[in-house]
């Protein structure tokens, strides 16, 4: 039986282009620190950190409600985020989802 040897998992981009995940992770993670960088620097900008004085992100109109239910709808927020990403990866990599949308066939 001859060698067989496994490739890495790669995602499509349009109809015949593949690239290998293996490059797109760190090349993610680097636009990643250049994106927290860019912020970063925008934040030392006086008219951002004005901006930023005048709206500060925060609300009053939860007042008492503010900490009796963030854990757990963190958590359902992730685990949905979660099977939606799955989903698109699914659908980036070629495969189908079960069902698929193939009609009676």
């Amino acid at each position: 039986m001859p060698a067989a040897y496994g490739i890495a998992p790669r995602v499509r981009i349009g109809r015949d282009k593949w690239l290998n995940l293996l490059w797109l992770i760190p090349l993610g993670f680097v636009a990643l620190i250049i994106a927290v960088a860019v912020a970063q620097g925008l934040r030392n900008m006086l008219s951002v950190r004005d901006f930023i004085a005048r709206h500060p992100g925060t609300s009053s109109l939860l007042g008492p409600l503010r900490g009796c239910r963030g854990g757990s709808q963190h958590f359902l927020k992730v685990l949905f985020m979660i099977f939606i990403i799955r989903a698109g990866l699914q659908i980036l990599a070629g495969t189908h989802l079960p069902g698929g949308w193939g009609g009676c066939g």
